[in-house]
């Protein structure tokens, strides 16, 4: 049967709106579920930015144990989140449309600022926080890694640890040993800190500039010629940490191998982590045998944070007591075989830890956290002010007790080279470091410390500030130790006031 077309138009128009009909509630579904989702974003992003402000009042608050040193800039701690969380919840009673709109918004911002946070991870990872060779040894593949600093450098970097360098000189015949910072030991029952390692060794130093730095240690463990203890014309004696000790360049381009070339009879006891306590022990222990007519007493910029942790120990603060020794230069055999056994006791320790991958697995578990938290972007912006309660107290200590200890500390030093007719210069040495950004706040302090006990300072800071790049008296540019320039440099100032120039 043939149907009119007045039917078949009817027909037609009915079945397309009844297709249209269809189409608006396939799209009325769609825009119902991405409402949903927009409210599952909204109240996850809520109870996210609550979750913030209870992290903020439970350890800023309540338990105290972080501080912002800044009050005003931890009200931003407090308010953003506070803020977002009010503006998402308060989004649910909105349209539908309008939830769907902040709730990309929010996306948007999240995916941005975690983009930012992963770009400057990626683009700052190098020797931020540390040494580039220590982040070398950290790294997954060294070998990869190592390759990308030759290139980018254009130098040969040798990626071995300490440790695996110390046993490939060990397969070359080699009586080599890592170096030893000093600690406690037992001696016959009693206990004993040695302020040198061990003696008449290929000591293992570091390795900051990409190349290792060996020593052969001398009779008492420290980097001096051998020979020099039987000397009776030791003139000057330098005392300090790691940067007297010649971290980390060959012996003779280190600051104190440069004046021995001026003045060959020059010792350093200079030792990687000594502070204050430890340079009067060393001071105590071996001067009183040679008399010398200059004492270098060189200061780094994280000596009083060493201090907290020497002050804690009852054997190193019996040195404040004029004429208390451990008569140490007597007993460098059973030094050298407690040190020796202590050696094997850390790589056993060392071994365990590597078989159980803890070191991987923390590490993993800081960056995902720090990623987490945002580090390196509220570094960026300068937003980092929250410190700890250890922290909080260490610039506690520093503003007065530890000050007034490391004052007593120098004067006796000062009083007991005096004794034999010498003196005692005090030679502060800059860093680049952020770690020591507390420590260097007492600048003005030390300062003036030094100048109200009468002791001759040999300031370096000003020679490093001279340079039109300071960064360049650094390996790589970044945290560490001096190059040979920067070591240059230092002598240079120390032999002006004492000497004539370097040649």
């Amino acid at each position: 049967m043939k149907r009119s077309p007045i039917y078949q138009t009817t027909f037609g128009d009915r079945t397309l709106e009844s297709s249209n009909k269809l189409g608006m509630t396939r799209e009325e579904k769609l825009f119902s579920r991405a409402a949903k989702l927009a409210e599952l974003v909204l109240i996850v992003g809520g109870i996210v930015a609550l979750l913030q402000v209870a992290y903020v009042l439970y350890f800023y608050g309540w338990t105290g144990e972080r501080k912002f040193a800044n009050p005003s800039v931890g009200i931003l701690y407090y308010a953003i989140p506070a803020g977002l969380a009010t503006v998402l919840f308060s989004a649910l009673r909105f349209s539908r449309r309008a939830r769907i709109n902040v709730a990309l918004l929010c996306l948007s911002l999240f995916t941005t600022v975690y983009a930012g946070e992963l770009f400057l991870r990626f683009t700052t990872s190098t020797g931020l926080s540390y040494p580039v060779m220590v982040n070398l040894a950290r790294a997954k593949d060294k070998q990869k890694e190592a390759a990308k600093l030759s290139k980018e450098f254009n130098m040969s970097i040798d990626a071995r640890t300490g440790p695996e360098m110390v046993d490939n000189l060990r397969r070359q015949g080699f009586a080599a040993v890592p170096i030893m910072s000093p600690r406690a030991i037992e001696i016959r029952g009693s206990e004993v800190i040695p302020l040198g390692a061990i003696a008449n060794k290929l000591t293992v130093l570091c390795n900051e500039s990409g190349s290792w730095v060996t020593y052969e240690s001398d009779e008492h463990g420290f980097n001096n010629p051998k020979g020099i203890w039987a000397s009776k014309a030791v003139d000057i004696v330098a005392v300090g940490d790691s940067f007297t000790q010649g971290y980390c360049v060959p012996t003779e381009e280190s600051f104190v191998g440069l004046l021995r070339r001026r003045h060959p009879a020059i010792l350093n006891l200079g030792m990687a982590g000594n502070g204050p306590l430890v340079d009067l022990a060393a001071l105590s222990e071996y001067l009183p045998r040679f008399k010398p007519r200059f004492v270098l007493w060189f200061y780094f910029e994280n000596d009083l944070v060493d201090l907290r942790d020497e002050r804690r120990s009852t054997l190193l603060m019996r040195y404040l007591k004029a004429g208390f020794n451990q008569g140490l230069f007597a007993k460098q055999e059973e030094i050298d075989q407690a040190l020796i056994n202590e050696i094997a006791r850390e790589k056993v320790l060392d071994d365990s830890r590597r078989a159980r991958k803890e070191t991987d697995n923390i590490d993993l578990f800081s960056t995902l956290l720090e990623f987490t938290k945002l580090s390196a972007l509220r570094a960026t912006l300068g937003l980092v002010e929250g410190k700890s309660r250890e922290e909080l107290d260490a610039a506690s200590d520093l503003h007065r007790p530890i000050v007034d200890l490391f004052r007593e500390i120098l004067s006796q030093a000062k009083s007991r080279v005096s004794a034999w007719g010498g003196t005692l210069y005090f030679v502060y040495l800059p860093g680049n470091d952020a770690y020591i950004d507390m420590a260097r706040k007492e600048r003005p302090r030390i300062l003036d410390l030094v100048r109200a006990l009468g002791i001759p300072l040999i300031d370096i800071v000003p020679a490093f500030q001279a340079q039109s790049d300071p960064l360049s008296l650094f390996p790589f540019r970044g945290p560490g130790h001096y190059n040979e320039q920067g070591h240059r440099l230092v002598a240079e100032e120390v032999l002006k006031t004492l000497f004539l120039p370097v040649n």
